[in-house]
């Protein structure tokens, strides 16, 4: 037989058949809840009970709400514009909400209503008389503000002015005297910018009329000294002058310009070039050189050149070309003498005309300080009318559109909401607080713990049991009430514990052992052997702790002789062996304590003494001392074929369990599987697993009668 083969084989079928419960489900939380659950009571009543003697015992505060528009501009009933400049949109409404909640409005509203005699702000004892003034009313400004909030409605221009007392009159009349005086503060303001912009109105209105006197006087020199009443005809006179001049100046280059292109042709190409019938003056000069040039060239034919009257004729023509030039000449040179005349003339009159232009000048840029000096002392003096007038018209910018009403209800403290908070609060505080010691609580709480953190089979699960008030616990259940939960959770072990084995069931040595002491291995081992004895198995229950042993109590025998006995070799196995009152199952004691219980139980003699057993008996149980506590059990375990470790709840740690089962399986694996002991089943969680285990043990025994 292998044994370790057997474990896991046991572990691999319950892995495949149990796969949900790997799987996190609410009964795992409610189980905790149900585990913790006066913890949970204790903390909810605990919170609940004192938010409400809290809440029952604050004092009733009643709120009165009053509602002002604000405009952004205020209403116009002239035509003066402020003079202090608007405000941003986006700073308008945060501004005038601080001005509602600014100490110095403070102080008006506790001023106005003797707020510093009210018991609301000063309190039953009313403070010395040596007490500064103003560190009293800094006090009583601070008190006031904490009771008052002031809120603007988004997207509007609403405001809500929300005053908070123990008295619902004194709320009311807070709120609505704070809004009065907020108004009236507003108007004064107003009134004050006002007068002070007359003020400043009147210093400028000075300033202008001085000013406008002063142009007015410099623009009278300015005309006296340059004439300038007759300054406009004269230019008027000159501008037409001009235009006359410059229209005969043209003319008279045009005619130049003919008598110039005249006269050079006649003195690069002669007589004969120049078109004399234009000019006048020429036209009868013209017409006699051409009677003498005929007459010439008539007589030319009939003498020659010498002849005298031909000589005559040609000193004629001669005289007479010279005679042209000297007129074309001359009528050039008077065109340009004259063109030069006119030119002259034009340059004149536009040096006089630019120097008119520049007094005019002079006379506007003068006349232009006058009209506007005149428009500005006239503007300032209608908005220093306009202004003496606003001074005594009283205008805001803020209309009352709900005056406060007394409160009939307080809004603090809502006793059902504080008291519905805080028992969600001490719900919560104590369900958090449950599955925090439940996540410290390093203990196995149930068979989930075991697959998740000690990696091992769970043989069984054994009920807490029920003991009576001042009544023992019924040691030997299996035998005196085989009808119990518990008898059938120790037939469940005994079904798993043979099926662990292959190979037939004789001659097996189990150790029975615990990490700790208190959790009930000496309960199992002999309950568990009488199990196995009604099964038809002949079985040995040796007491083999040799510090504190118990199990001669559950038969009811002496501790003497036992097996101590036979390891110092005072007796022989047949005479320590007592038969039990269970049919097939023997018993033996511990024998006297003695002084080496590790030596002895390691000794040789103890290995004769189990090979010997192994004959004679199918099942040999050792209930062994706790592992935490000597080094007992491990000396047993290595001459037995496997362990069982008894759990019992909520008791041991779980780093604690696995430090033993790794000890039990140092050298190879034989632990076989956990018994969980002492296990509550009237907690919700419990049954469900229990009844797996039920399915397990049934499936093994149909699985027994299929193999035969």
């Amino acid at each position: 037989m292998n044994k370790s083969n057997a474990v896991d084989k046991t572990h691999s079928y319950r892995q495949d058949d149990i796969s949900e419960l790997d799987e996190i489900n609410l009964r795992d939380y409610w189980r905790i809840a149900v585990h913790r659950k006066w913890l949970i009571i204790s903390l909810f009543s605990i919170v609940v009970l004192l938010a409400t003697i809290y809440t029952f015992k604050q004092t009733p505060i009643f709120q009165a709400v009053s509602t002002i528009r604000i405009y952004k501009e205020a209403p116009k009933v002239l035509s003066f514009e402020e003079v202090v400049s608007s405000k941003q949109d986006t700073d308008f409404y945060n501004t005038e909400c601080d001005i509602l909640k600014s100490r110095s409005l403070a102080e008006r509203v506790i001023k106005k209503l003797k707020l510093d005699q009210h018991p609301e702000f000063v309190g039953k004892d009313k403070e010395k008389d040596n007490v500064d003034e103003t560190t009293k009313m800094k006090k009583l400004v601070d008190a006031f503000l904490k009771r008052i909030t002031i809120e603007h409605k988004r997207n509007s221009e609403l405001v809500n002015i929300k005053a908070e007392t123990s008295i619902p009159t004194l709320s009311a009349v807070i709120a609505n005297t704070l809004t009065k005086e907020y108004i009236d503060k507003n108007m004064e303001s107003k009134v004050l910018t006002t007068r002070g912009a007359t003020e400043e109105i009147y210093k400028q209105l000075e300033e202008t009329k001085k000013n406008l006197k002063e142009s007015e006087k410099r623009l009278y020199a300015y005309a006296q000294e340059n004439d300038i009443v007759a300054m406009e005809e004269r230019q008027g006179v000159i501008l037409d002058k001009i235009t006359t001049i410059a229209q005969k100046l043209t003319e008279a280059e045009a005619d130049r310009i003919t008598k110039e292109v005249e006269f050079l042709q006649l003195q690069n190409n002669g007589l004969s070039a120049v078109n004399l019938a234009d000019n006048e003056n020429l036209g009868k000069l013209e017409l006699t050189h051409a009677e003498l040039v005929a007459d010439y060239s008539t007589k030319h034919i009939r003498y020659k050149e010498d002849h005298p009257i031909l000589v005559s004729l040609k000193r004629q023509i001669g005289v007479l070309e010279e005679k042209i030039e000297k007129v074309i000449r001359t009528a050039y040179l008077e065109a340009i003498d004259k063109e030069k005349g006119l030119q002259r003339h034009l340059e004149e009159l536009k040096r006089e005309n630019n120097l008119l232009e520049e007094k005019s000048i002079g006379y506007r840029v003068l006349e232009r300080d006058v009209t506007a000096n005149t428009q500005l002392y006239e503007g300032l003096l209608q908005r220093m009318k306009e202004a003496a007038v606003s001074s005594e018209i009283k205008t805001t910018n803020i209309q009352i559109v709900d005056n406060a009403a007394v409160p009939t209800a307080p809004i603090k403290p809502n006793k059902k909401l504080n008291v519905l908070l805080s028992m969600i609060v001490g719900l919560t505080m104590g369900v958090g607080l449950a599955f925090f010691i439940e996540y410290l609580d390093n203990t196995i709480k149930g068979p989930d713990d075991v697959e998740q953190h000690l990696k091992i089979p769970l043989l069984g699960i054994v009920n807490k049991l029920e003991v009576e008030k001042g009544g023992l616990p019924d040691r030997l259940i299996v035998k005196t009430t085989p009808q119990s939960v518990v008898a059938e959770a120790i037939r469940d072990i005994r079904t798993n514990l043979i099926f662990s084995f292959s190979g037939g069931d004789t001659g097996r040595i189990i150790v029975i052992s615990s990490t700790i002491p208190f959790e009930g291995k000496s309960f199992v081992s002999s309950n568990l052997a009488i199990a196995m004895a009604q099964a038809g198995k002949k079985v040995l229950l040796i007491d083999s702790d040799l510090r504190k042993p118990t199990l001669n109590k559950y038969f009811d025998t002496k501790r003497e002789p036992g097996i101590t006995n036979v390891l110092v070799a005072e007796a022989g196995l047949e005479s320590v062996v007592h038969n039990s009152i269970v049919p097939n199952l023997s018993f033996m004691s511990c024998g006297p304590i003695p002084p080496n219980p590790s030596e002895l139980l390691g000794s040789p003699r103890m290995e004769e003494f189990l090979r010997d057993a192994r004959e004679k008996f199918d099942w040999i149980f050792l209930d062994s001392p706790p592992e935490s506590s000597v080094t007992d059990s491990n000396i047993l375990n290595n001459m037995a074929d496997g362990s069982i470790i008894v759990v019992k709840v909520n008791t041991a740690s779980r780093d604690h369990i696995r430090k033993t089962i790794s000890q039990f399986n140092e050298n190879q694996p034989k632990v076989i599987g956990v018994v969980l002991n002492m296990v509550d089943f009237k907690k919700r969680g419990y049954y469900y697993r229990y009844g797996y285990y039920s399915r397990y043990r049934y499936y093994r025994e149909e699985e027994a009668v299929r193999t035969g």
